[in-house]
């Protein structure tokens, strides 16, 4: 029997094709390196306008994400390093580099295979130094990934300590001798957009990644004569949106993702800088607030400030404030003059607690 095929499946056919052809393609060569450095910029706003959700959920191809109203609330610089030479090399044999966030004061480590990009574990160094390895690598992108392509893989932590406290199990209470921690990933990614995404940073060609981590928490105690009893179990399920650009390194823009109601929350948008010292940067600007000379020796400005009283903050590169004055005019001076050469950023709040004005300045001196 010969079949014959409407003219417009056909037509649809070959529009699906061209589109998943346009779509670009994330590689290992994407991926982090040793002896790059980014700029992570999070927007902490509670409550993001109608139009940010609006552009978050868009889906499909030759979508525009307009992100360009972000604005930066506090700043993370991540340092990728060799991981061979870290302090936890040993218990991450098979990572290719190491991510150092200075924000959240943790190592992670990651996998860069020729099929994907993975995490293999991280460290926590804020308080106490806790080392947390996956049985599986955690996987966060496959190569070459484009538009329509799936994955999902499965990944568990396990961590005990010493406990010596009573709980209550099935309601009797028991001295517990330790404490151990399973914490399972089972994690689902579409790539379900393509398109050209906008932040505050610039305009980028992205994908668009939808990743689901159900989450399973398993608690056990151990009790002298029954072993290991299990306490309980917390079942979580995370969404996240996230846009990959080629060169970038990790996404060029995630956020937070509530599918129940279509909210969108804890935006984060980055920049790389392979080089680190930088010359002639322009402000990274979410208004008209300009600064200028850029770069300086001496002296900076601030123009297009639209009210007076208004707090200045100051950043070294890698996020650590180290000035906070008070601004007063609509064209601010500020003396840089004990500022060490290199790349500064810096956050104007008014007086109702809003930024108004954020970027990066470069001194020369």
């Amino acid at each position: 029997m010969i079949k014959i095929y409407p003219i417009a499946l056909l037509i649809l056919a070959v529009s699906f094709n061209s589109n998943a052809q346009n779509a670009i393609k994330i590689t290992s060569e994407d991926m982090p390196i040793a002896g790059q450095t980014k700029y992570v910029y999070h927007d902490t706003t509670y409550v993001y306008p109608s139009n940010i959700n609006t552009e978050a959920v868009k889906n499909g191809a030759s979508q525009t994400w307009d992100f360009s109203s972000l604005v930066v609330h506090t700043i993370d610089t991540v340092e990728y390093v060799n991981s061979a030479t870290t302090a936890y090399a040993d218990s991450f044999p098979n990572s290719t580099v190491c991510g150092i966030s200075s924000m959240y004061k943790n190592e992670v480590y990651f996998h860069n295979s020729t099929t994907n990009l993975s995490i293999d574990g991280f460290a926590n160094l804020s308080n106490s130094i806790m080392v947390f390895q996956y049985d599986e690598p955690l996987l966060l992108m496959n190569y070459n990934s484009t538009y329509l392509d799936t994955f999902n893989g499965t990944s568990a932590i396990v961590y005990q300590q010493v406990y010596g406290k009573y709980v209550k199990i099935n309601g009797i209470k028991y001295l517990a001798d330790s404490v151990r921690k399973v914490v399972t990933y089972n994690t689902i990614s579409e790539i379900n957009g393509y398109g050209s995404v906008t932040t505050p940073t610039g305009t980028f060609d992205a994908l668009k990644q939808f990743y689901t981590k159900n989450i399973t928490r398993e608690t056990y105690y151990f009790v002298n004569g029954q072993g290991w009893t299990l306490y309980k179990t917390k079942l979580i399920t995370s969404y996240k949106l996230r846009w990959w650009a080629n060169g970038y390194c990790y996404p060029i823009v995630e956020c937070n993702y509530y599918p129940s109601n279509g909210i969108v929350t804890s935006f984060s948008f980055a920049e790389k800088n392979d080089d680190v010292v930088l010359t002639n940067i322009n402000d990274i600007n979410n208004n008209n607030v300009t600064v200028y000379p850029n770069p300086a020796t001496s002296y900076i400005t601030f123009s297009g400030l639209t009210q007076n009283n208004n707090t200045l903050s100051i950043y070294n590169s890698t996020g650590s404030l180290i000035d906070k004055k008070n601004i007063s005019t609509l064209n601010a001076t500020v003396n840089i003059q004990d500022l060490a050469k290199g790349v500064y950023l810096y956050t104007i709040v008014n007086f109702a607690g809003e930024t108004i004005g954020s970027g990066r300045f470069n001194v020369a001196q």
